[in-house]
């Protein structure tokens, strides 16, 4: 089905209300309160409705949006933005996403958005309400099935966690072998191989045959080390760089700068690790080969990469107690590879590893399927205004991803 379309201004269609100083915040409280680049905690006040759209008002995030599906508190560094027509709230949502609106701002030093700016806007979008409404809700089901995801993958990283603490850290299936009990969930040939007794060992209570050693004796710590600058290119040429959160996605990293002089790399199912500044405990899944700038290490096991990961997560927090600088936290790569830890047999992490590894591939295939479900939403919307597209073929594309 075809559509007309219309030249108008986002005034037109929008109300844009600036923000209000923030109430008093914290994590578990009830509702969202966002600032110029989303939420920054949450309050038991609000100042805005569900399916309430929020614009980066000021500084560096200014022009940056994003959307409240329940009531929320809009920030005096943001703006609120609701529709004049019930129901269209998603399609101006991602229509505003793809304007780029940082382009509008004023103010060189400080960059600033404000509302007649906003309001004079020119778009052409759809004229019928309908048709605007219904673009949304397209464009919403990728994003609730890129939700479905996540939230999936949340679940599946805590059982990874919680298997890892039984085995490796409570050491329940010793723990039960001692009062007579078969491990729970676990069958007898690797019930088998947990001892049943507990002995003392320098980091305390640990199974009979297992040892104590360095983090290094059973994993590779390989500190990052930056190529000089001008080997670096935006143009695909070389090696992915990762140098810190910058390229850090959900879960693996994300390519934005390229070098031709790589240093040290990466590998396949490698644990990138942020090892310096606020950022430093980071980390992320590396999904191939990566230079790796002076800003992270990686953690690497050939034959046991699931073990290896969860193990260097499992003693995160103690590790960060080790960073050296207050006002620049880091680890050196000493202090990562003569951290002691606890090792189990060999013939138990064999155990461990497929029963894990099955959980991260699934992590890893439902991250790929959510990149390619943005990547079809954020190409819908421009083929859908330019007509490259018809209404049914952006639906029934929906249904089938």
């Amino acid at each position: 089905m075809s559509f007309d379309l219309l030249e108008a201004n986002l005034g037109d269609f929008l109300i844009f209300k600036n923000g209000k100083s923030s109430p008093e915040r914290a994590d578990d409280l009830a509702y969202p309160v966002f600032g110029s680049n989303g939420i920054i905690g949450r309050s038991e006040e609000t100042n805005c409705t569900a399916d309430t759209i929020v614009i980066g008002r000021v500084g560096s995030y200014c022009g940056s949006v994003h959307f409240s599906e329940e009531k929320c508190w809009v920030s005096d560094n943001a703006i609120s933005c609701t529709t004049k027509q019930l129901g269209e709230e998603f399609f101006w949502f991602y229509f505003l996403k793809r304007l780029n609106l940082n382009q509008f701002s004023s103010g060189s030093g400080q960059p600033l958005l404000n509302q007649a700016t906003l309001n004079s806007v020119e778009c052409i979008v759809p004229a019928e309400s309908d048709i605007r409404i219904d673009i949304g809700n397209i464009l919403r089901s990728f994003d609730r099935k890129i939700s479905l995801n996540t939230q999936t993958n949340q679940t599946l990283e805590g059982m990874a966690q919680a298997i890892f603490k039984s085995w490796f850290v409570d050491f329940d299936p010793v723990k039960a072998k001692m009062n007579g009990e078969q491990p729970e969930g676990m069958d007898a040939a690797t019930a088998s191989l947990f001892p049943d007794k507990l002995v003392e060992s320098e980091l305390g209570l640990i199974p009979e045959g297992w040892r104590v050693g360095t983090l290094s004796s059973i994993v590779d710590v390989i500190m990052g080390q930056s190529p000089k600058g001008s080997t670096y290119n935006e143009d695909g040429e070389g090696v992915p760089l990762v140098n810190g959160p910058v390229e850090f996605g959900v879960y693996h990293p994300v390519a934005q700068k390229w070098t031709i002089a790589p240093t040290k790399m990466s590998k396949d199912k490698d644990l990138i690790v942020c090892v310096r500044g606020s950022t430093t405990g980071r980390y992320v899944v590396s999904n191939g080969v990566y230079c790796l700038g002076r800003g992270v290490c990686s953690i690497r096991s050939k034959d046991f990469p699931s073990f290896a990961n969860y193990l260097f997560k499992s003693e995160l927090n103690s590790l960060l107690t080790l960073t050296t600088g207050s006002t620049f936290p880091s680890w050196s790569g000493p202090t990562l590879k003569n951290f002691n830890i606890v090792i189990p047999p060999s013939s138990i992490i064999e155990k461990f590893e497929p029963l894990v590894s099955k959980l991260c591939e699934m992590m890893a295939s439902n991250v790929r399927e959510s990149e390619s479900l943005s990547l079809i939403r954020d190409l819908l919307l421009p083929k859908l205004l330019s007509g490259e597209i018809e209404l049914e073929q952006a639906d029934v594309l929906a249904e089938a991803s």
